[in-house]
């Protein structure tokens, strides 16, 4: 019905705690289905689970279920790798940005240049890295600020 009614030719899921259902449906009506991998939600969400054990295992089959995974970091490609899906079921893109597209233009009287960081400090984003590159980096450019917004989700409060 899926298919027939609009046509889709593949699902491509984004990663979310417990779904399987857009698996569900793709095994039903006989299309690819694609779930892209952005972090290991069982850790990532795990400090406000009651029964984060469970949600790895789940998360676990899930990721092992799919024609194919597409993850953001060489980590994750591990993650997967070592919960038994296949490497070549799995695609290393990373998130980025077209340094081509996104050219500073005019003039810049700002008195700093920024890198900025917006996510969460999570280890498969490895932020010590940035922190010892930013370090490295400004003796020689000593205009150079990071900024991170974001944080530990593990300290995370409901509001």
């Amino acid at each position: 019905a899926l298919r027939k009614a609009h046509g889709a030719q593949i699902i491509y899921e984004g990663h979310s705690l417990y779904s399987g259902a857009a698996g569900a449906v793709a095994r039903r009506v006989g299309i690819p289905h694609i779930i892209e991998v952005n972090a290991i939600l069982s850790d990532e969400q795990g400090h406000r689970l009651h029964w984060p054990w469970l949600a790895r295992r789940g998360e676990r089959n899930v990721l092992r279920r799919p024609d194919h995974i597409v993850v953001v970091s060489e980590p994750l490609r591990q993650q997967c790798e070592s919960w038994g899906v296949a490497p070549d079921k799995i695609t290393f893109q990373p998130i980025s940005v077209d340094p081509h597209h996104f050219k500073p233009q005019g003039e810049h009287s700002g008195e700093h240049f920024i890198i900025g960081y917006l996510g969460a400090l999570t280890s498969w984003h490895h932020p010590e890295l940035l922190l010892r590159a930013v370090g490295l980096l400004v003796p020689k450019h000593p205009r150079l600020r990071l900024m991170i917004v974001g944080g530990d989700p593990a300290q995370w409060r409901r509001g």
